[in-house]
């Protein structure tokens, strides 16, 4: 059975979900014996059940603040002992890096981002202010959940003494609310005894911004951060549409037709929903990298084009979107090995040509877990030129800038292996394996760099 089904997204959904014969003679659902038998434990197996689980997040809890606990101490020794070897930079600059290179370190390990990591980091640093939810955390009693509503309403406020007030004030009602009820009173508290400064108010506005993420089927979030009054705005304003535009004969529920009143108010300026899932792509006039498969293009088979900072699209949506756009890199790939073909003749010129195909292998800085893009990186020799190293495919990569300073000052290594998959290993010989956005084969041996 698939996950989806046991999770319902709505009370109808709920109500529609069929329940299991119970067999009388079946045995326990789960042997809550030894350790992990519940404090309170109880004769009703529903009652042992619900103890089993809620212990086991207090578990889980406790864990997780000692591995926060765990990576905080490392990053902040490690940082320090990389600091001191790097001899060769100068003592300015050799605190910067030894904080750099143990982040990368540490997110590769872990498999996380940098960005990610690091805001953890700096989490668990602001988490100091409030050693009541600290101690509580490492207890299991409270969830990070709830930690994050305390770091999210005080993040800047610089009073030692309203943090401790604070504290002191919200960690019974943490004990006792969800994070989400809990951040009403946390708030209300914050108002009251430390109102927003002016300096604050603007660095909030400042961090207004508008970000857009993949999901599933050919669907992305698109999700901004705006001043309180002009989101509530925004959001009837599509409420005011969405609404006239219901009605007995429509189809479509209030939060789809907001959805496509939104996009038809920013693509085609409408008053009102246009029919639908599939419309809105005519105000759109991209320059893309579209990749599609020979066989597809041909209609003798159904394998989806790809979108360049996306990823797979159908075949239909991709045909609309190049036949708007005044610039586009139709890459065509090999049917079986997907590997690229060709990246079009009216980019003749070699080392434009092996910029785009380099471009269309990585998408993205190749350092393990970076996301930038790499029409923002610098283009790497693996080996270096001065040393021998060829200008070609199989001895290129991006890197962005920081981790382009942070391969040759900290000392990370790579090896590529063909086919643009690439082996780094850390200064402490720990190896790491990316695999390129997509294959390209190698042009041989190009013209030296001049």
């Amino acid at each position: 059975m698939e996950m989806v089904a046991l999770v319902p997204g709505s009370s109808r959904e709920l109500a529609a979900l069929p329940l299991p014969e119970l067999d009388p003679q079946r045995p326990p659902l789960l042997d809550l014996g030894g350790d992990m038998a519940p404090e309170d434990a109880s004769s009703d197996p529903i009652g042992r059940l619900t103890s089993a689980v809620a212990q086991a997040d207090r578990l889980a809890t406790v864990a997780a603040a000692f591995r926060d606990e765990l990576v905080a101490t490392a990053y902040r020794e490690g940082a320090a002992e990389y600091a001191a070897r790097l001899t060769d930079l100068p003592p300015a600059e050799r605190r910067e890096w030894g904080a750099r290179a143990m982040l990368a370190e540490l997110a590769c390990a872990l498999r996380l981002p940098e960005g990610t990591l690091a805001k953890r980091l700096a989490r668990q640093a602001a988490l100091a202010a409030f050693p009541r939810f600290r101690e509580a955390h490492a207890a299991g009693l409270v969830s990070s959940w709830h930690c994050d509503v305390m770091l999210d309403v005080f993040g800047h406020v610089d009073d030692e003494a309203a943090l401790a007030a604070a504290d002191e004030a919200l960690i019974g009602k943490a004990l006792e609310l969800t994070p989400s009820e809990l951040r009403v009173p946390a708030r209300r508290w914050r108002a009251r005894h430390v109102p927003k400064t002016d300096d604050e108010r603007r660095r909030n506005l400042a961090a207004r911004h508008v970000a857009v993420s993949p999901a599933d089927d050919d669907l992305c979030w698109l999700t901004a951060l705006l001043p309180a009054a002009q989101a509530m705005a925004i959001y009837h304003r599509l409420s005011d549409v969405a609404a006239r535009a219901a009605g007995p004969d429509e189809p479509r529920t209030l939060d789809q037709l907001r959805a496509d009143a939104l996009c038809d108010t920013l693509l085609a300026c409408a008053d009102s929903p246009s029919a639908g899932v599939g419309d809105g792509l005519g105000g759109i006039v991209p320059t893309v990298v579209l990749t599609v498969p020979v066989l597809s293009l041909l209609g003798h088979c159904d394998e989806p084009a790809e979108l360049e900072g996306f990823g797979p699209i159908d075949i239909e949506t991709a045909r609309r979107l190049a036949s708007q756009a005044p610039s586009f890199i139709r890459v065509l790939t090999h049917p079986e090995t997907g590997a690229v073909l060709s990246v079009g003749r009216e980019r003749y010129r070699v080392p434009a040509d092996l910029k785009t195909a380099l471009a269309i292998r990585d998408e993205t800085c190749r350092f393990p877990g970076c996301r930038r893009r790499a029409v923002r990186c610098d283009i790497d020799h693996a080996h270096a030129w001065h040393r021998n190293g060829r200008t070609d495919i199989d001895n290129l990569e991006h890197l962005c800038r920081k981790h382009h300073r942070l391969k040759h000052e900290v000392g990370w290594q790579l090896e590529h292996h063909g086919g643009g998959r690439i082996t780094w290993t850390s200064p402490t010989g720990r190896h790491y394996g990316t695999a390129p956005a997509r294959e390209v084969r190698s042009m041989g041996r190009a013209k030296p760099a001049l």
